[in-house]
């Protein structure tokens, strides 16, 4: 089982819609996905949830066993997010190992499991990113995007060191960036695009295929199929799926 969180601190950059095409298109091509809903908001649960929910990832947390709060999802199954993980601060006396520790306790049982972190860098965070082998950054081209990779690229570096201070072992990779909302047709988009692609090799990362814009994208979060006409949103998240399933070495579809 290879677990991947999508994080930015910044919001509006369509990272819960991330998680849910690229779990869509894992997800149709054979693999078991596990969502791990992160925000306290909830959106990917309340969109991709078939059932209610009896716990959560809070009672997770908590020491519940997280088989019981595992339910069924459109396209996989889902760990779901509670309002009350808000409640949780940095400053909780409580293992920052925790979710880690609990997803293994499932790794048999699925292939990929997706984490959708919050727009913060606070405790939800950590926890997603310290549960998480690899990164993925998804990010909106503006003028900030570049400064905003720097920074979230000093999250990632602060993490590492957490998880040696911790006790965590085992890889921990910036997988790269998604870039959302892309139009080559504006010229500040392709600029910074290019100032992008120059970062992420000084980093030693890389820029997947850029998600083009497009309305189809928003109906998605109403009805969790990312499938239905042939948006060109919906085939760029195929090729990042198929680069993704490559980088990360991930075995066939079953």
């Amino acid at each position: 089982m290879y677990s991947i969180a999508l994080a930015n601190q910044k919001g509006g950059v369509s990272k819960t819609t991330s998680t849910l095409a690229i779990g869509s298109c894992l997800s149709r091509s054979g693999y078991r996905v596990l969502y791990c809903d992160c925000d306290p908001q909830g959106n990917l649960t309340s969109t991709l949830a078939a059932e209610e929910p009896e716990y959560t990832l809070y009672d997770v947390l908590k020491g519940k066993n997280i088989t019981d709060a595992i339910i069924t999802a459109r396209n996989g199954f889902i760990l779901p997010s509670d309002p009350r993980l808000a409640e949780l601060s940095t400053d909780i006396k409580a293992d920052l190992r925790t979710l880690k520790t609990a997803l293994e306790a499932v790794k048999k049982a699925y292939d990929v499991v997706l984490i959708d972190c919050p727009p913060n860098l606070g405790i939800m965070t950590l926890y997603g990113l310290l549960a998480a082998d690899g990164v993925l950054c998804p990010m909106y081209l503006d003028r900030y995007s570049v400064d905003g990779m720097q920074e979230f690229y000093q999250t990632f570096t602060e993490v590492k060191q957490i998880r040696k201070d911790v006790g965590i072992k085992g890889t921990f990779t910036l997988l790269g960036i998604i870039i959302t909302k892309y139009n080559q047709r504006v010229n500040l988009n392709q600029s910074v695009y290019n100032m992008l692609l120059a970062h992420a090799k000084e980093l030693k990362t890389k820029v997947y295929t850029p998600v083009r814009r497009t309305s189809a994208v928003d109906s998605w979060q109403y009805t969790g199929n990312v499938f239905r006409g042939n948006s060109t949103a919906v085939q760029d998240y195929q090729q990042i799926t198929m680069d993704l399933v490559e980088d990360i070495k991930l075995k066939g579809s079953k």
